[in-house]
């Protein structure tokens, strides 16, 4: 039995260090699962059935990997039915993180129910006797739910979640948990936000600042500066413009000269969403060295998390360009996303690069150019006409709009209205 153990332990790490995107790799777990449920059936000991735990969950962590959700799900599910009564407290923290997981498999499918509902069972493994992994877990799928249900516009049930991860979790000093607090309370921010609880709201933002805006843990220090941003956009739905560019301010003072990109996506953002102030009220020479501060201080960065704010700056900039009546100026900022982000996978990115293709092509209309505007009408639409993405819905119903006004040779086919 130890040498079969043995085995069982030696596949275990080798399919871990392997490339879960090699074909290679799910025959290894393959021979894992079969020896490791050799073992287990033939054992009562408890770290044989850990063993076997351990090894479902590489199997579902590299499924995931490769993209496949339901085969995902249904090696969580034998987790939970082979150990899910158990009481023994290491096979319960296994049980908790296939709980977890299969929650956040149903996600990718948009099976909220179920996702939901995975959530609540992981929930109830929270008892006074759970262990800190448990505790872990139990929290992370708490926040998860309570996220859901905001965003499918549930935010009483929202509330509630967030709320009992707070009460619950708020004075624990494990980083784990702290980051549930955060995240919960950024959470409830924007549910009150939402909801026209705007002072509520402000609150809720307040004391994650005051809570983690000093923390020496990123993920922590990143909560407190998405709690800030949520801050600023709360102000500014109370037309309190001039103390939301502050807090826009106060988070590219703290934020913008960490080498952390998640911290820097929310500072990046912060430029955007002041220069987005400045332009409507009438600041839009502001508004514009705003936006070029970000393209300075981000553009060239490699970052992922980074792209959506530079390509949005950049975009942003055009349109405010383009009603300034500065065409040229306008189509150069267009090109610098069509010219950086065309190739990006983000559908965030893809909504800006879908919008400065319009952008260019009002302007180049605008000047008259109207074979060339019509060029990247046909490129947006080829682009994106066929897609179901609601983010670049608007932009293609646009351009065909706008097609049909250039193609029909009206002369007010530019006018102010036929902005984006």
């Amino acid at each position: 039995m130890s040498k079969l153990r043995t085995l069982v332990e030696s596949l275990s790490v080798a399919a871990s260090n392997s490339d879960p995107k090699d074909d290679l790799t799910m025959s290894g777990i393959a021979v894992l699962l079969a020896a490791a449920l050799r073992l287990a059936d033939s054992s009562s000991n408890s770290r044989d059935q850990q063993l076997l735990a351990d090894a479902w969950l590489l199997n579902a962590r590299v499924l995931s990997t490769q993209g496949r959700p339901e085969e995902t799900i249904t090696v969580l599910r034998r987790i939970v039915e082979r150990f899910g009564r158990s009481s023994d407290t290491a096979l319960q923290e296994r049980v908790a993180r296939a709980l977890f997981l299969q929650g956040i498999a149903l996600r990718s499918l948009g099976r909220q129910e179920e996702e939901i509902a995975a959530y609540d069972e992981t929930i109830r493994l929270l008892t006074e006797s759970a262990t800190l992994a448990v505790q872990q877990t139990a929290a992370k799928a708490l926040v998860n739910k309570g996220i859901r249900l905001r965003t499918s516009e549930r935010y009483d049930e929202a509330l509630q979640a967030s709320d009992a991860v707070i009460q619950r979790f708020a004075g624990s000093a494990d980083p784990t948990l702290q980051e549930t607090v955060a995240r919960s309370l950024t959470n409830k921010a924007v549910a009150l936000r939402r909801t026209g609880h705007y002072e509520e709201a402000i609150v809720a933002s307040d004391e994650a600042a005051r809570l983690f805006v000093d923390s020496s843990i990123p993920a922590l220090r990143r909560q407190a500066a998405l709690a800030l941003l949520y801050k600023g956009v709360t102000l500014r739905s109370l037309k309190r413009a001039d103390e939301a560019i502050a807090v826009y301010d106060e988070i590219v003072r703290r934020f913008a000269d960490f080498s952390s990109p998640p911290l820097q996506e929310v500072a990046a953002m912060a430029l955007v969403n002041k220069a987005g102030l400045m332009a409507n009220t009438g600041r839009e020479g502001e508004a514009i060295a705003s936006y070029d501060e970000v393209v300075r201080r981000f553009g060239e960065s490699p970052a992922p998390p980074l792209e959506e704010p530079v390509a949005r700056a950049l975009t942003n900039k055009a349109s405010t360009l383009g009603d300034l009546g500065l065409q040229n100026a306008a189509i150069d900022a267009c090109d610098e996303v069509l010219r950086h982000f065309t190739e990006s996978t983000k559908r965030s990115v893809q909504k800006d690069v879908a919008a400065a293709l319009l952008y260019k092509a009002t302007s180049l209309a605008a000047l008259g150019r109207t074979d060339e505007a019509l060029t990247q009408l046909d490129d947006l639409l080829r682009r994106f006409g066929d897609s179901d993405e609601s983010l670049t819905k608007e932009a293609v119903a646009r351009a065909r709009k706008l097609k049909a006004k250039l193609s029909a040779g009206n002369s007010n086919a530019v006018g102010k209205g036929d902005e984006p």
